[in-house]
């Protein structure tokens, strides 16, 4: 199966494997049904977590599902991240953070939890219970966040980030109030070059590039694999066939896994 996708602004086109729909998409939206049709009525909206490192696929894996759940009767998905709840540039150039001996600028640390208005985030999370509720946007353009920019109108919200499964107070608040969590595991060695592109694609300069990610995206991604809660479904880029595929390799609630 071939789709296009726009993520963040941008135009893919992507691949998805007869193996991977049979064992691996197809089961998670039977399984997101599943749980939607299990509420109560009025059904409340049903709330996914998915996590994983910076560079692992989560808005792709996430557009994927949205795209497939089009195709099933009596399902629509929406996906909200976390960087609406970035602090705003003003606020992190102002604040200054201890950063291994030196205090820096709260904004060269941009992208790590401490970057967020987790409560703000908490707070929102809470309340998507039903229909109407806005959600902010982050403006790639300004850099900033934009409130009340997106309103939740689907049976399914599914909430991305690299900190949404994270294993510290408060961030670890947001699983209490979801209905099902999935992560994405990749290898640092697997992201490393989707993470420096991605900068370098947005006008960032080489010397930049590698300088934020020793000091912002490599130590992200050693946190999210090694602090982060325990997922009730996990996927894993994997070699197939001489590309890497996703796989579904531990799962608590599917009948079917591979």
């Amino acid at each position: 199966m071939n789709l296009s996708l726009k993520i963040n602004g941008y135009d893919y086109r992507i691949e998805i494997t007869e193996e991977e729909l049979r064992f691996l998409y197809h089961p998670i939206l039977k399984k997101i049904k599943k749980i939607y049709f299990q509420k109560e009525k009025p059904r409340a909206i049903t709330k996914i977590i998915l996590a994983g490192p910076p560079g692992s696929g989560k808005s792709t894996f996430a557009a994927a599902l949205v795209e497939m759940s089009k195709m099933q009767e009596g399902l629509s998905i929406q996906v909200v991240g976390i960087d609406g709840f970035h602090f705003s540039m003003n606020y992190m150039n102002s604040k200054t953070i201890e950063h291994h001996g030196h205090q820096i600028p709260l904004s060269k640390l941009k992208g790590s939890p401490v970057s967020y208005d987790v409560e703000g985030l908490i707070k929102k999370w809470e309340s998507v219970n039903h229909k109407q509720v806005s959600w902010p946007l982050y403006d790639r353009n300004l850099h900033e966040p934009i409130p009340d920019q997106v309103l939740l109108e689907s049976d399914v919200v599914l909430l991305e980030g690299n900190w949404t499964l994270l294993d510290e107070y408060p961030w670890n608040q947001l699983k209490n109030s979801a209905d099902w969590s999935i992560f994405i595991f990749a290898e640092e060695h697997q992201v490393i070059d989707r993470l420096k592109s991605r900068k370098l694609r947005g006008g960032t300069t080489l010397e930049e590039v590698e300088a934020h990610y020793e000091r912002t995206d490599k130590p992200n991604v050693q946190r999210v694999l090694n602090d982060s809660l325990c997922a009730d479904t996990e996927v894993a880029w994997k070699m197939k066939s001489g590309s890497e595929r996703l796989e579904m390799v531990r799962d608590t609630t599917l009948q079917t896994s591979h």
